[in-house]
């Protein structure tokens, strides 16, 4: 979260700041992941994976227009990555719907 909260401080413009990370449903390793909210983007994030280990950090803006900062770290887990990863963006997606 400290790395995100220094991204924010130095990078002061939001939508700059969203050029330097993979855009749910359009972009990078989150491209086939997210679905687009009408074509808008509404995840920006960096994934990484180690065995048994998954993560992804970012932001995410809600359709009422605020915008959060998250953390995944998905350790020891015991089903197929693709099933940890789907419910992320499952998560995510209602978060974004929701909030």
């Amino acid at each position: 979260m400290d790395v995100l909260n220094k991204l924010e401080q130095k990078i002061q413009y939001k939508d700059r700041l969203k050029l330097f990370l993979p855009a749910g449903g359009v972009s990078g390793t989150l491209r086939n992941a997210y679905k687009t909210d009408n074509g808008t983007p509404f995840v920006w994030a960096k994934t990484g994976s180690l065995r048994y280990m998954h993560l992804q950090s970012g932001w995410i803006e809600t359709r009422k227009g605020k915008t959060y900062r998250y953390v995944f770290m998905n350790n020891n887990f015991v089903r197929p990555t693709s099933e940890i990863r789907n419910e992320m963006v499952r998560l995510m997606t209602e978060i974004h719907e929701k909030y």
